[in-house]
């Protein structure tokens, strides 16, 4: 017979095992409730479109609204390409230099550094370069920095529409 200690350990362990296994129970069914819930107004959606999501064109604030969804894919692709392509190089050369060539002291400072940065969601970073990284770069580089992908997301909030001539509902 087990001591009175193991049967205490038993009984704590089933209870963790109990209300781990409810969270991740509502988690499951509150994620199927989202699903369902949004799959109506999706369906709805998409009668009234039609095949126009699967063309080149996404203006839903233009007369007549369109809704290609070939402009935010690419925008995504080339978004995560750019990503992939500074993020790895950066990302590689600084584990080789923290755990070859920095010295004790130079790892004792950067290291907490990298960690702290390391808890910041990407989303707030992601944010800061929108806002604040992104438009000196593009203004620098490109010519038309109003009309590129990259800056598309924060476009149509900072300013009015260019070249609408009205169409737009917004500029109406």
């Amino acid at each position: 017979m087990p001591s009175s200690s193991l049967r205490r350990r038993y009984l704590y362990q089933l209870i963790a095992k109990l209300v781990m296994g409810l969270g991740t129970s509502i988690s499951v069914v509150i994620t199927f409730l989202l699903i369902f819930s949004i799959f109506p107004p999706t369906l709805r959606f998409l009668g009234e479109v039609g095949t126009q999501v699967f063309g080149t064109n996404w203006s839903p604030l233009f007369e007549p609204a369109s809704f290609g969804l070939l402009p935010l894919v690419l925008g995504t692709f080339m978004v995560v390409l750019i990503a992939v392509v500074v993020a790895v190089p950066v990302g590689l050369a600084a584990a080789v230099y923290m755990s070859e060539y920095a010295s004790s002291g130079a790892r004792r400072i950067v290291k907490p550094i990298i960690e702290i940065l390391a808890g910041i969601p990407t989303v707030v970073l992601g944010l800061f370069g929108l806002y604040f990284v992104n438009p000196q770069i593009v203004q620098r580089f490109f010519a038309d920095w109003r009309a590129n992908g990259i800056h598309g997301a924060r476009r149509w909030n900072s300013y009015r529409h260019f070249d609408c001539s009205n169409r737009c509902l917004t500029c109406r």
